[in-house]
């Protein structure tokens, strides 16, 4: 017998989450997720499967729809079925006839490093707004000021022009500028 035991979780078709869900081991989704996904292993997102939100896994396969940001280190497929909008980065991607996708990619050996900068800030908001949720700050009108997760690396740009008062920051600004967007 062997030692090394995996386990799979498996999310049928029925199943809606909005939030976040970090599963350390493979994964099947067939329902609906909205928010942050992390999977360590290899994650399924079956024809029947919506996601939207930021998605980081060791591997992806992807059969359904997503509107994410999406970070696969080890590959991502896209299935005939697949439609994907968004950023992705990932070490290889294979494209099955029949998929879409719409978005901004970097694939290859560089495609972690681009992605680095990009986790780093989820992380660091992640850990202010957990701060924040429990000791919210009031603005000047006398209420409470509220900061979400954001939602895609567009909205992490964003945040981050406003911290450095509207200066780009140079790592990422590259990889927006290639994707024609502008620095506003």
């Amino acid at each position: 017998m062997s030692d090394n035991k995996s386990t799979k979780t498996v999310l049928g078709p029925d199943v809606k989450i909005k939030g976040q869900i970090s599963l350390e081991n493979d994964a099947v989704i067939m329902g609906e997720v909205s928010g942050q996904l992390r999977v360590g292993g290899m994650l399924e997102l079956t024809e029947t499967s919506r996601v939207e939100g930021l998605v980081i896994a060791g591997g992806l396969r992807l059969g359904g729809q997503a509107k994410a940001d999406i970070v696969a280190e080890h590959g991502m497929e896209l299935l005939a079925s697949a439609q994907l909008t968004g950023h992705l980065y990932t070490s290889r991607l294979s494209v099955v006839d029949g998929a879409m996708f719409e978005g901004h990619v970097v694939v290859g050996p560089n495609a972690m490093q681009a992605a680095g900068e990009v986790m780093q800030d989820v992380e660091d908001l992640q850990v202010n707004t957990e701060a924040e949720q429990f000791t919210p700050s009031m603005s000047s009108d006398n209420k409470p000021s509220i900061n979400t997760v954001p939602r895609s690396l567009d909205e992490i740009l964003a945040r981050r022009r406003g911290k450095t008062n509207g200066q780009a920051v140079p790592a990422i600004a590259a990889a927006v500028a290639s994707n024609g967007e502008s620095e506003e």
